[in-house]
């Protein structure tokens, strides 16, 4: 009896198993579909959003460049564009290509302007060239910047200002994005401590072999006597002056008196003759401006200029510039001024 009983509980046990198998199964089954349907359903949507995120990453990326080259790129090669061609400015032995004689006289043309604008496209063209070859083989952006309209000024007797227009389009390599700004200001300051100065580059070789160029330095004094005026002197620096050429009137070879004038002094055994009355300062020496002034009517001649040994035995200066340096109590002997001709 027990063994039939076991028989019929075998027996009845197999239904059940296989109803735990089959609900299983159909469980498993019911997943899978679940999880094809997922699937198929979800990935539109991961797709869209993969590519949402691989649009804002590019916007991104040229938003940030774009930023980059207006903030940073643009007004530093700008910069050093601008310096480069006045450094080489400042060299040119000839001024008379930044001069014109050709237009009329109550209109001329701005020749220096022309040229300062053709050496600078010549400067930045191959950096602004450069840029788009980098921008588009590392961030694979095509990039296409212009510049020009340039203007130079004199801002203040120690300081020029460089201004143009830029214009900037870039794109993605796929052209779905593009930035586009154009005719935007921009503009730079440049100090001109440091520049050599375009007076002496023409000028001193015709009056010394040991001294045919000077370096400008900046004076801080604002209070002059003696011992600052003789420390000014063998520094070789440079004040301002209102009666002097002005930097960018320097480069012109236009030495006349400016409200930006800038004055250094010279050696007067470094720059010899001194036969006709000249001053020691720079642009009165070497343009020549004499201080031995002429009578006609009697024929005499008065000297402006007087020694100043505590500064250089031989060093002369006329009677304004005695005053501007305080040099007043070191006044010595006035300068032989040579007799008129006949």
């Amino acid at each position: 009896m027990i063994k039939k009983l076991l028989v019929i509980n075998k027996k009845s046990a197999m239904p059940i198993l296989k109803s735990k198998k089959g609900f299983f199964f159909t469980f498993l089954a019911i997943m899978l579909v679940s999880i094809l349907l997922i699937i198929f359903i979800k990935t539109p949507a991961a797709q869209s959003q993969k590519q949402s995120e691989t649009v804002k990453i590019k916007v991104n990326l040229m938003n940030d460049f774009m930023l980059t080259l207006k903030n940073s790129y643009i007004p530093r090669i700008l910069y050093f564009s601008a310096k480069e061609v006045l450094i080489n400015f400042s060299r040119t032995e000839d001024p008379s290509i930044f001069q014109d004689s050709t237009g009329p006289a109550n209109k001329p043309i701005d020749v220096f302007g022309t040229v300062f604008a053709d050496n600078m496209s010549g400067q930045l063209n191959p950096l602004l060239l450069q840029i788009s070859t980098i921008s588009l083989s590392k961030l694979n952006i095509y990039s296409e910047i212009n510049m020009s309209s340039f203007t130079l000024v004199q801002q203040d007797p120690w300081t020029l200002q460089v201004s143009g227009l830029y214009s900037i389009y870039i794109r993605s390599n796929e052209s779905d994005i593009i930035f586009n700004v154009t005719q935007q200001n921009v503009s730079v300051l440049i100090p001109i401590d440091g520049f050599e100065d375009p007076l002496f580059a023409r000028k001193a070789k015709l009056f010394s072999t040991n001294e045919t160029t000077r370096i400008i330095k900046k004076s801080s004094n604002l209070h002059w006597d003696k011992d600052i005026t003789a420390a000014f002197y063998q520094n070789k620096q440079y004040r301002e002056s209102t009666n002097a050429p002005s930097f960018l009137d320097r480069v012109k070879g236009n030495y006349q008196s400016s409200s930006f004038g800038i004055e250094t002094l010279i050696d007067p055994i470094t720059y010899t003759p001194n036969a006709n009355g000249y001053a020691d300062i720079d642009y009165k020496f070497f343009t020549p401006i004499s201080d031995c002034k002429y009578n006609s009517t009697d024929k005499s001649v008065v000297s402006n200029l007087y020694e100043i040994k505590y500064i250089q035995s031989g060093f002369y200066l006329d009677v304004e510039h005695i005053g501007k340096y305080n040099l007043t109590d070191q006044i010595g002997a006035p300068y032989s001024c040579p007799p008129p001709g006949p």
